[in-house]
């Protein structure tokens, strides 16, 4: 099931607005974002996402049912649910308004990193770290009866990405991408254990860091989270199927541009290959 109204359109969103959300003035909508899933708006201090399938609105009510779990663990890091609209005859699903994040992104949607100064490195890392492993200790229980459902982690290395994506990330990565390509995972990286809670979607535009860089100071966007396996305590192993995950994933995200089957900001992706790729 799908909608005939284009939520990315300004006159669309003015017009939907007050019976959607009855109890909140519309002031100074931009749109933020226009993805395959969901159109993203701010509207004064608040993000509004309005879901593209009945699917894609089933998995924003996951980010309102596990808010207060998540709060409970890594506290109010996670903003904070605004209202959930109300469903029309002409727009059949929930939006969601969110409360701002604080702090800066970690990669602006032009494309540039925050990166932070060496000193400050350690601590945001660690502040990283500690959050995290808060969201993995999350009892399953808890998570499946918000909706989370369990996600098989693939360390498939037969990848085969189209020459137009090992084209593009070539030119931002140069020989890196066929290093990879040839020994994808080291020998050391073993396989995944434990299934845990995770947030499955963790990067720069998600990530919202403190003004000194050292920490974070919000997680953005936990409509995609799943129960994966995951190897923890980590071990030697454990960076090398983080790198494995992350570049075989960037691949695939960009064969699925330039297919069509996804919307990406070249600005975005160019820095995430590089960092990706890098040694």
């Amino acid at each position: 099931m799908s909608s005939s109204l284009d939520t990315a359109n300004l006159a669309t969103i003015k017009a939907l607005w007050p019976s959607v959300f009855p109890d909140i003035k519309l002031t100074a909508p931009k749109l933020l974002l226009s993805g395959d899933e969901y159109d993203t708006w701010r509207v004064r201090d608040m993000v509004v996402k309005f879901p593209k399938s009945e699917a894609d609105a089933d998995k924003l009510h996951i980010s309102v049912a596990i808010r207060d779990e998540l709060v409970s663990r890594i506290g109010e890091i996670v903003p904070g649910v605004v209202a959930v609209g109300k469903t029309t005859k002409e727009f059949p699903w929930k939006a969601v308004a969110y409360e701002r994040a604080r702090g800066r992104p970690g990669q602006e949607p032009e494309g540039p990193m925050v990166r932070p100064k060496p000193w400050a490195r350690t601590a945001l890392a660690k502040n990283i770290a500690e959050t995290l492993t808060k969201v993995h200790t999350m009892p399953a229980a808890k998570a499946k009866s918000a909706g989370i459902k369990p996600l098989k982690v693939d360390l498939d290395t037969g990848i085969d990405p189209g020459e137009g994506a090992v084209a593009w990330a070539r030119k931002v990565a140069g020989d890196a991408v066929d290093t990879f390509l040839i020994s994808p995972l080291s020998s050391t990286a073993g396989s995944a254990g434990k299934a845990v809670v995770c947030h499955a979607d963790l990067k720069g535009e998600h990530i919202f860091v403190s003004e000194d860089g050292t920490r974070v100071t919000a997680l953005i966007d936990w409509a995609d989270m799943v129960i994966a396996a995951y190897k923890g305590p980590a071990d030697e192993g454990t960076l090398d199927r983080a790198v494995f995950l992350a570049r075989a994933g960037l691949l695939d995200y960009c064969e699925a541009v330039l297919e069509g089957r996804e919307t990406g900001s070249r600005g975005i992706i160019g820095p995430q290959l590089a960092a990706a790729f890098s040694d």
